[in-house]
């Protein structure tokens, strides 16, 4: 099969890790990939290099970087790049954001080749883009709602939103497919990399490994490592990552603030290959924000427990309905701390669940069953 992906960017977002998991396990079946993307930032996730990657003009990519020049214009060079590339694909396989899946719809539409949506979180489409006023807010509503309700397929790493998918927009056909991981970026890890490094020999390390963005909520677990000092001297916070450079200069600002600048490490962003040496190194991770779930399993392959918050209520995280990790109902400060104190100093009290974690992310969130599932929707969509 001839599948086209179509995405909004590129970057180091776990809905780009998604798709890159997915093409290499497309293609290690004998699938040809190509894939469609409205943007590429300076830090992306490498995908596979047989990928046929259709990239946006240099001087389009260079003029899109600002978000307000990428919703409005990125569409229109998303929309011809997929009409271009559709002669050689059976199915398109689209992303949720509207820059990528409005064009990808009216293609669909066009050209008859059938759509499956990949749902990763339900939010871009209950939010249009922060700022838009009230008048473009409905307007952005109706045409998403009546554009997404063209699509007779969907997928979901997340149950909790199958209702949603269903209800609010007509999805007749909605999988709910558990995100699948590449295990083969995780091998043979070097721990020594990061703690030589940075000068950690000897630390209790808490990582906490995501983009920056006020939503993933570095501050607060800036706020909460502050509290687990006063118990835990030789402990010491990593926050890696890319992002919004405003933002980490704000973490840079409160952890000087907090008289914590020689305990908190901000790397930047971190390359894939890179990244098991820090899971090695770490004896916890925390998340403080919307949870979608990579990083907690990727955690677990390295025997370590993540601490991260309960949204409360459908929709779950896609880890949560699992019960992976360890799950705080109160998102403050204080109550991360107790649990970073609890686990660096009694770890042999959750020995039993880090075990059973482990087990269940293995077994549920390969890459193989992942790639089997999916490709399978593509199938039943294609012969519907």
């Amino acid at each position: 099969m001839r599948i086209l992906l179509v995405y909004h960017e590129l970057g180091g977002r776990g809905g780009e890790r998604l798709f890159a998991t997915l093409s290499k396990g497309f293609i290690s079946k004998g699938h040809e990939v190509y894939l469609v993307v409205g943007r590429i930032n300076k830090d992306y996730i490498p995908f596979a290099p047989e990928v046929r990657i259709i990239k946006p003009p240099r001087l389009l990519n260079n003029l899109i970087q600002n978000n307000w020049v990428f919703a409005f214009f990125s569409m229109p060079a998303t929309f011809i790049n997929i009409m271009r590339t559709l002669a050689s694909a059976d199915i398109i396989y689209s992303g949720e954001s509207f820059t990528g899946l409005w064009p990808a719809i009216i293609a669909s539409l066009i050209s008859g080749k059938k759509l499956v949506l990949s749902v990763f979180e339900l939010g871009k489409y209950v939010s249009p883009p922060h700022g838009w006023r009230a008048v473009l807010n409905f307007l952005w509503d109706k045409v998403n709602t009546y554009l997404v309700g063209k699509i007779k397929f969907a997928v979901t790493i997340n149950s909790t939103l199958t209702p949603a998918l269903k209800n609010n927009f007509g999805i007749a056909n909605v999988y709910s497919i558990p995100a699948g991981i590449d295990f083969s970026y995780f091998a043979n890890p070097n721990p020594a990399k990061v703690t030589k490094k940075y000068g950690l020999g000897g630390k209790k390390i808490i990582l906490m490994q995501g983009l920056l963005h006020p939503q993933k909520r570095q501050d607060l677990a800036i706020k909460a490592f502050s509290l687990v000092k006063k118990k835990i001297p030789n402990s010491s916070l990593i926050i890696a990552g890319g992002g919004d450079q405003n933002y980490l200069n704000k973490l840079k600002k409160l952890a000087g603030k907090l008289e914590l600048e020689k305990d908190i490490v901000f790397t930047g962003f971190v390359p894939d290959d890179e990244l098991k040496n820090y899971y090695s190194a770490a004896d916890l991770v925390l998340m403080c924000g919307p949870i979608a779930g990579l990083t907690i399993i990727e955690a677990l392959l390295f025997n370590k427990l993540t601490i991260y918050p309960t949204s409360g209520k459908p929709p779950l995280g896609p880890v949560e309905e699992y019960g992976l990790g360890i799950i705080t109902k109160n998102k403050s400060s204080k109550e991360f701390s107790r649990y970073i104190v609890d686990i660096l100093l009694n770890p042999s009290k959750f020995k039993n669940k880090l075990e059973k974690d482990k087990k269940n992310a293995i077994s549920k969130f390969s890459m193989n069953s992942f790639t089997n599932s999916t490709f399978e929707v593509l199938r039943n969509a294609i012969n519907s």
